[in-house]
């Protein structure tokens, strides 16, 4: 049997080096078909594979937001985060009881952030960051952050605005940042605070 291999290979050789120009031919073939095919192959598994990884993982991506305003009771929010196919779950106030004007302690700038619902497991955040709690805490944007100037532990002036009995009243709160996002997390000027802080707000608003 080994005989039998060797005589082959040895043939083969010969023909090989015999017709070396069609041999030469065919290796050139093989090599232009080959060639593209592990481009391709590459790519797929590469830089493709690696973007639609990337847009998976990436919570923005699976993020469903409400194109319009309603209200819901919370047993139909309990049971709307009970299913399997949601993650995370947290509502929203009006768009307009979302927003606040923020000035840090060393910086006379006053910043118009968009408030974020946060609660425990928000997506948006790093694995191991506690969410903001009550009336007094928030999580800043990096955006945010840098343009009041002011890192975590620091306290900021938040005030809102409203037209009551038909007077403009203002009202102020300290609150405390408690981190800084990274810029993944949102990147616009926001703070990500408890829905408690965000419902008083609006009640706030509301009178």
């Amino acid at each position: 049997m080994l005989k039998r291999f060797l005589k082959i290979l040895r043939l083969a050789s010969r023909d090989y080096a015999h017709e070396w120009q069609m041999s030469v031919c065919f290796v050139l073939a093989l090599a232009a078909v080959l060639g593209p095919m592990l481009v391709l192959f590459g790519l797929k598994f590469g830089i493709v594979g690696g973007m639609v990884q990337a847009l998976v993982e990436d919570p923005h991506n699976r993020e469903i937001r409400p194109v319009g305003s309603g209200r819901y009771s919370q047993q139909w929010l309990d049971a709307l985060a009970a299913r399997d196919e949601v993650s995370f779950l947290v509502p929203r106030t009006r768009s307009i009881a979302a927003s606040m004007e923020l000035q840090g302690p060393a910086n006379k700038r006053i910043l118009r952030v968009e408030l974020i619902p946060s609660a425990a497991g928000d997506p948006l955040l790093p694995p191991g960051m506690r969410p903001p709690m009550g009336h007094t805490g928030l999580i800043l944007s990096a955006n945010a952050a840098g343009k009041l100037g002011v890192q975590a532990g620091d306290t900021v002036d938040g005030s809102i605005a409203r037209r009551f009995q038909g007077r403009k009243e203002r009202a102020h709160l300290q609150l405390t940042v408690a981190a800084i996002a990274p810029p993944g997390a949102f990147a616009r000027d926001g703070a990500f605070v408890s829905l408690q802080l965000l419902n008083a707000l609006e009640d706030y608003r509301d009178g």
